[in-house]
This record gives structure tokens, C-alpha cells and sequence, in this order.
């Protein structure tokens, strides 16, 4: 039906990237078939330990946050647990941008941010050529519809038409 399930233990894992990438826009379309889960990776740019991702549930069940390797560039936002049911499409976003800020969006609107991480390894990490993939799923339970990795810092408005013709298709 178009739509790759993951499974708590699943992963896919991408061949090394063709290129470098440090400003960077991480998108992905889900579907949640139940909210009550415990941490888990949508998606995840990595290096060796070094990793950057979109997370479900990681600091309080229930949310979404933008999380990384040690917790060195994540962070909690007071947002609400996700209300969404079992057939809703979701799109999700983390964007890192050059000035080292960090914003998620979900269905094309901000859900947190920005914020620019403080401490050891916070900078806006560069994965390099040959040694970064891309995973998706690890301890959750979705379904993957589609997924994107930019090499740049996504607009707002160019998120949220990427959600109005994902949804429209």
C-alpha cells in the first residue's frame, strides 16, 4: 500500500551519502498506529556514534523532539502529545540551519524552535562523504510513507507546501 511498517526492532539503513552535508533539512511522513510508545527513531542522519534525528517520545512520552547522539543537540518544547490517530498522515521536519539553530515542524507548521543547542558538541555537525547513512526506524512503530533529505536549511513556507502536496497526492 505505498507505505514501509516498522516494527520496534526494524531498521533501514542507507549506503554512505555521495557527498558532505552539514546545513541540512530532515522530512518524513508517517502514520502512528498507536501514541503509547517508548523512544524511537523516525529518521536519522549518522556517523559512527555522531547522529541527528527525528525522535517520538524520547524526553516525555508522546511527543516529538529533534534528537541527537548524547542528547548534545536535542531539546524538549513544551508542546502537546501527539493527538493523532491511526490512519493520520504526519509530517515531520527538523531542519538545521547554518547559524547552528535547530527547528521541527509538523503538517508544514512549527511545532518547536528555533533553538541553538549550548555545550560540548553542539555545533551543527558536518557528516561526511562515505561514512554518513540515513536510518530510519529504530524502537518504533510506524509506518514510513515517504521520506526526504535535503542539503539545506527548508523555509517555513517551503515545508509547509511540501505537506500540502504530499497530502493532496
Amino acid at each position: 500500500q505505498g507505505k514501509l511498517r516498522l516494527g520496534p526492532t526494524d531498521r533501514v539503513i542507507t549506503p554512505e551519502l555521495p557527498f558532505d552535508i552539514s546545513e541540512r533539512t530532515l522530512e518524513a511522513f508517517v502514520s502512528l498506529p498507536v501514541t503509547n510508545q517508548k523512544s524511537g527513531v523516525v529518521m536519522q542522519i549518522e556517523q559512527g556514534d555522531v547522529w541527528d534525528g527525528i525522535i517520538f517520545s524520547d524526553f516525555t512520552p508522546g511527543r516529538w523532539t529533534p534528537g541527537s547522539s548524547f542528547r548534545h543537540r536535542s531539546t524538549e518544547f513544551d508542546i502537546p502529545e501527539e493527538p493523532a490517530g491511526p490512519a493520520d498522515v504526519l509530517q515531520l521536519a527538523t531542519v538545521y540551519a547554518r547559524d547552528n539553530s535547530i527547528m521541527l515542524y509538523r503538517n508544514g507548521n512549527v511545532l518547536g524552535g528555533p533553538f541553538t543547542p549550548q555545550g560540548p558538541m553542539s555545533s551543527l555537525q558536518t557528516y561526511r562523504k562515505g561514512e554518513a547513512r540515513i536510518v530510519f526506524g529504530r524502537g518504533i512503530v510506524c509506518d514510513l510513507i515517504e521520506a526526504r533529505l535535503y542539503d539545506r536549511a527548508l523555509t517555513w513556507k517551503e515545508i509547509a507546501t511540501s505537506y500540502k502536496e504530499c497530502v493532496r497526492e
